[in-house]
């Protein structure tokens, strides 16, 4: 009977470390393909702001319709600027344009891009489908870079309110 726990218990730990290596060279094929950049955890809870010439939603939308999302689906939401992202493991986010200051833009053909993530679950402390939200994000930044070499960006950290329920089983 002992020998069968011990047994049980290493298996466990087997598959652990498998996973552990399996997820690891998942990531470095992606940093080496391009498809994610390195992020700090918590990148889920900034918002990005691209100030880029030359992006129209029309643009944004073919320019999306050949990105990687990261398996995400896009939905351009009728008569608003703004498409959101959906993804299985649960999380959502959106790709919206910023109102135009009162005065009018400082410079003809700008416009400013807000995009973030606006739901995502934790299993175990952990945020379900991480990776492809860096997908996502890096793919965002890439577009936009494409339209406009130029493009200026700004993160700045949302107010994010978060529960966790422990699951065990």
């Amino acid at each position: 009977m002992e020998w069968l726990v011990i047994l049980i218990i290493l298996a466990v730990v087997a598959i652990i470390v498998v996973a552990g290596i399996s997820g690891a060279n998942k990531t470095k094929e992606l940093l080496a393909s391009g498809k994610i950049i390195q992020r700090p955890y918590g990148f889920h809870e900034q918002q990005e702001t691209f100030s880029v010439h030359g992006a129209d939603i029309t643009r944004i939308i073919e320019d999306i319709k050949n990105s990687d999302l990261g398996g995400a689906s896009a939905t351009k939401v009728e008569g608003k600027q703004l498409i959101v992202f959906k993804h299985a493991t649960g999380w959502t986010a959106q790709l919206y344009k910023a109102k135009d200051p009162e005065e009018g833009p400082a410079e003809p053909d700008l416009t400013t891009w807000i995009f973030n993530f606006t739901h995502w679950k934790k299993d175990n402390s952990m945020v379900a489908g991480l990776q492809q939200m860096n997908i996502l994000t890096t793919s965002i930044e890439k577009m936009f870079l494409a339209i406009d070499p130029k493009t200026q960006v700004t993160t700045s950290q949302m107010a994010v309110k978060t529960t966790t329920k422990t699951k065990f089983f």
